[in-house]
C-alpha cells in the first residue's frame, strides 16, 4: 500500500526549498514570525516525502519483536527464548541490504548484508537494518527495547521520544494493568500517544469473552487517546502469513492491526502536507501543480491574502489560567519539587496543544503556534532524561516564551 504520491512529495520539497531561500535572503529584515516560519520550513523539509517512523514499544515479553517481524513479513529479529538484549533497531527499505551500527554522538559503522551479531559487537546505541522489503517502502519500523528493563529502560524512552512519528504499544493482555499502563504512557510524548495503536498480544492465552471488558477499560483509561486498541493472536498470525491464509490472517487480528497502523501513518503524512500548504499560503506562494514541475513558485496577487490566523481570546485566557493555577500551587507548596514542576508544566503544554489541534480550531491558521508548542512539548519530555540541576529554570523559560507567543499571536 502506497501512502503518498512521490510527485507530490517532490513538489512539496521544491516549494519548501524555495520558501527557505526566500526567508533566508531576508536576512536582518526578518520578523519574529518569519524566523519561526523559517525554522518550521526546515523541519518540514526533513519530514516531507519521508516514510513514517513507527516505533514498536512495550514491556518485556509483550511480543514487540514478533509484531515487527509480522509487519515486515520476515523473521528478522530474534523472539522468545532466542531474544537478545538489542538496542533500538530501525528497519528501513533499501535495494542493497546492509547493517549499520550507530551512535548518538559519533560516526556510523556499516556492514554488508544483515548481521545483527556483528553490529552488536560494536556496542552501538542504535542498529539500522536496510532491507530489500516492499513492506518497508512507505514506513520504517523501530523496535524499542523493553521499557521496564532496569538497564536499558531510560535509553529506550529516549529513543522512543526521538525516533518515532507514531507508536504501536504492545501489551500482554494477560498481564497489563491500567495503573502500570498509565505509568509508562505518562513518560511518553503525548503527541506520540495520540498517534498510537495499542496491540493486545497473547489473546490466545485467555478467555475471549473477557476481551470486550478489557478493551472498554483501556478506552476509558490510559489508552483513551490512542487511535485504536486491537487484540492479536501473534502465533496464529504468523502461521497465516506462512501459509498465505487470508481468512486465518483476518481471524488472528493481524489484518485489522495492519490496516489501523497504515491508516494512522497516512493521516500523519496528510498532516505534514497540510502544514506545508498552509505555510506556503501564509507567504503568498502559489502551490505547485502535482502533475508537472514548476521551476519557480509564483507570488500571489495582493487580493490573494491568506485567511485570518488569529487566536481566539478564549484560548489566550485558557492558557493564562492554566499557568496561574500551576504557579499558585508552587507558591502554596503543593508542587514542592523541580521534577513535579516540570511534569505539571509539560502536562499544561500538552493539554493546550491538544486544544490547538482540535477540530474546533481549524478555522484559524494556527500552524506556527502549534509547531511552537510541539517543539516545547518535545523539549519538556526530554527533560525527563536530564539531571535535575537547571531543568526547572529552563522549563520556566520555555513556558514564558510560549506565554509571550500566545499573547502576541495575531
Amino acid at each position: 500500500m502506497s501512502m503518498h504520491d512521490d510527485i507530490t512529495g517532490a513538489d512539496e520539497r521544491r516549494q519548501l526549498e524555495h520558501l527557505i531561500t526566500w526567508l533566508e535572503n531576508a536576512g536582518e529584515a526578518q520578523s519574529d514570525d518569519a524566523r519561526r516560519d523559517l525554522e518550521m520550513a526546515r523541519q518540514l523539509l526533513d519530514q516531507v516525502g519521508q516514510p513514517v517512523r513507527i516505533a514498536v514499544a512495550g514491556k518485556q515479553g509483550a511480543g514487540k519483536s514478533s509484531i515487527v517481524n509480522l509487519l515486515s513479513g520476515a523473521d528478522i529479529l530474534p523472539v522468545g527464548q532466542d531474544h537478545v538484549d538489542l538496542p533500538p533497531v530501525v528497519l528501513k527499505y533499501a535495494a542493497v541490504e546492509r547493517t549499520v551500527a550507530g551512535w548518538w554522538d559519533r560516526a556510523d559503522v556499516p556492514f554488508d548484508g544483515i548481521d545483527l551479531t556483528r553490529a552488536m559487537a560494536e556496542k552501538p546505541d542504535i542498529i539500522t537494518l536496510e532491507i530489500d522489503c516492499d513492506a518497508l517502502r512507505d514506513i520504517w519500523l523501530v523496535d524499542i527495547p523493553a521499557l521496564d528493563d532496569k538497564k536499558a529502560g531510560r535509553a529506550a524512552l529516549f529513543a522512543l521520544a526521538t525516533l518515532a512519528d507514531m507508536m504501536i504499544w504492545c501489551s500482554d493482555v494477560t498481564l497489563e494493568g491500567n495503573a502500570e499502563f498509565s505509568d509508562y504512557w505518562r513518560k511518553i510524548p503525548p503527541t506520540l500517544c495520540k498517534n498510537a495503536v495499542v496491540s493486545l498480544t497473547h489473546v490466545d492465552r485467555m478467555d475471549g469473552t473477557l476481551m470486550p471488558d478489557i478493551v472498554s477499560k483501556l478506552q476509558s483509561g490510559p489508552a483513551k487517546r490512542a487511535e485504536a486498541i486491537l487484540p492479536i493472536a501473534t502465533l496464529t498470525a504468523r502461521a497465516a502469513l506462512d501459509a498465505e491464509d487470508d481468512r486465518l490472517w483476518e481471524e488472528s487480528g493481524a489484518g485489522a492491526l495492519v490496516t489501523s497502523v497504515l491508516d494512522t501513518a497516512e493521516r500523519i503524512q496528510s498532516a505534514r502536507s497540510d502544514k506545508v500548504r498552509r505555510l506556503i499560503a501564509a507567504h503568498g506562494l502559489a502551490p505547485v501543480p502535482t502533475d508537472k514541475v514548476v521551476a519557480e513558485p509564483l507570488i500571489a496577487q495582493p487580493d490573494e491574502t491568506p485567511g485570518d490566523p488569529g487566536l481566539p481570546d478564549t484560548l489566550r485566557a485558557r492558557w493564562a489560567s492554566g499557568i496561574r493555577s500551576i504557579l499558585a500551587r508552587v507558591e502554596s507548596g503543593e508542587i514542592d519539587s523541580d521534577a513535579m514542576f516540570v511534569d505539571e508544566m509539560r502536562s499544561q503544554v500538552s493539554a493546550f496543544l491538544e486544544v490547538l489541534t482540535s477540530s474546533d480550531n481549524n478555522a484559524q491558521d494556527l500552524t506556527g503556534l502549534i509547531v511552537e508548542f510541539e517543539r516545547a512539548e518535545n523539549l519538556l519530555v526530554l527533560f525527563q532524561y536530564e539531571e535535575l540541576g537547571q531543568i526547572a529554570l529552563d522549563t520556566a523559560r520555555i513556558v514564558q516564551n510560549l506565554s509571550d507567543t500566545v499573547t502576541s499571536w495575531a
